[in-house]
């Protein structure tokens, strides 16, 4: 039962993946290919590690992948969206979407949509199906972080996203919250640390730290519980 929740919660950290700014990139540019290699830990009464490769990939014009792939010693996540990409609303739209928990003695778990012919985001949650009629402005769990990025490079400091998450759309909030240093393969990098907005009466905590010079490359994930079990990605190496 705790290598299943131990599975789960790694899961659970990654998802939650999601001024005044300046930058040398130009708004609504496609967003450029790259691979980036995470570590991360979760600790809970033990501290387990695990390791993360993350890629976005251009497939067709104006259609792109990104994926992330995380491996541990008790659960590994496969997790790609299939998205198109619109300059004139500086944003992507979910066309496929897939998100699979594989691991020693855990129960597999995969979501899965995508958009149909009936202009559906038609899917499955824990085996059972769903369909939601489509937005041009709706996201998924992973490419929701495309979206961050180029929102950032915009120049804004406040988000809401409408997230298509176990079969259902949830409004997602975020805030640009501050400026930190943090290391990454022997240098120092200047991110902007975006916090989840929660309800007041919500003790849970999500950062996101995202880089400017790097394109905004995602470059740690910290998200905390309220009994003190803490889960982070961090970026280790990027391509």
């Amino acid at each position: 039962m705790r290598k299943r929740q131990i599975g789960v919660c790694i899961l659970a950290a990654i998802a939650a993946l999601h001024s005044g700014l300046s930058s040398s990139s130009t708004a609504c540019e496609p967003p450029g290919e790259f691979t980036a290699v995470y570590e991360t830990t979760m600790d809970k009464v033990i501290s387990l590690e695990g390791k993360g490769t993350q890629s976005l990939k251009k497939i067709a014009p104006d259609r792109y992948r990104f994926s992330f792939d995380v491996e541990s010693s008790v659960a590994d996540m496969h997790e790609s969206v299939e998205f198109t990409w619109s300059s004139e609303h500086c944003g992507i739209l979910p066309v496929r979407y897939k998100n699979q928990l594989k691991g020693f003695l855990i129960r597999d778990r995969l979501t899965e949509f995508e958009l149909n012919d009936s202009n559906h985001f038609a899917g499955t949650y824990k085996g059972k199906a769903f369909s939601i009629p489509a937005r041009s402005h709706y996201v998924d769990p992973l490419g929701l972080q495309v979206q961050v990025r180029e929102d950032l490079k915009s120049g804004k400091s406040e988000m809401a996203y409408h997230m298509i998450h176990k079969g259902k759309v949830l409004i997602d909030r975020y805030r640009v919250v501050g400026e930190e240093i943090l290391a990454v393969d022997g240098a120092d990098l200047n991110t902007l640390k975006i916090e989840k907005v929660r309800p007041e009466s919500s003790d849970r905590e999500t950062y996101l730290w995202m880089a400017p010079d790097l394109d905004y490359t995602l470059v740690r994930i910290l998200h905390q519980e309220p009994d003190g079990e803490r889960y982070e990605v961090s970026l280790s190496r990027l391509n």
